[in-house]
This record gives structure tokens, C-alpha cells and sequence, in this order.
């Protein structure tokens, strides 16, 4: 469960055969159309200790107005 909502877990590892190995995990709400809430990257140090990095999505609701989801009126890009 992840910010409220029971999550369907899908871990990959890099380098399946290679122990230990760089993994991902994807969490997904099927609750949410399957919205992925939060992704952890694992990657071993050469000390034996590993990095743990997260990406969240926190206060998901479903009915979200897509002008959320569109550039402000007035944004520029870069050239």
C-alpha cells in the first residue's frame, strides 16, 4: 500500500544473472487505471552498501481537471 491505495509491485533487475544487480520497482495503482505512484531505483556501491533513490506521486485523485496537466498560458520554451 502506497499513499493509500494497494499497489501492484513489478521489480526488474539489470542484470538478472549478476548478483548484486542495479533493480527498479514499479509500484501501480489499479484503483488509479494503473497510475504508476512511485518507482525505487536500487544500484549496489562497491562497498556491499546499496543507493536507494524514489520518485513519488503523492495525493493521486481520480477526476483530475487536464488543465493541470497543460502549459501555462504565456509559457516559452528555449530556443
Amino acid at each position: 500500500v502506497f499513499a493509500g491505495h494497494v499497489c501492484w509491485l513489478w521489480r526488474f533487475d539489470d542484470r538478472p544473472n549478476e548478483m548484486p544487480s542495479p533493480s527498479t520497482t514499479y509500484w501501480y495503482a489499479p484503483d488509479l487505471d494503473k497510475v504508476l505512484m512511485r518507482v525505487d531505483r536500487e544500484t549496489p556501491n562497491a562497498d556491499g552498501t546499496r543507493e536507494l533513490r524514489t520518485t513519488e506521486l503523492t495525493n493521486v485523485r481520480v477526476g483530475a481537471s487536464p488543465k493541470l496537466f497543460q502549459r501555462p498560458e504565456g509559457f516559452k520554451t528555449r530556443p
